[in-house]
């Protein structure tokens, strides 16, 4: 992984070029799963 700044990530593996990924995006996803799964 690779921090580009303002949450911004460019992900590889090996020489493989996977994507960006907004870390605000993920944050939000992971509270959206635990309420979810606390709901349960």
């Amino acid at each position: 992984m690779e921090e580009l700044g303002n949450g911004i990530w460019r992900g590889y593996y090996r020489n493989v070029f996977l994507g960006y990924f907004d870390e605000k995006h993920l944050r939000n996803k992971e509270q959206a799963t635990r309420l979810e799964t606390n709901l349960v």
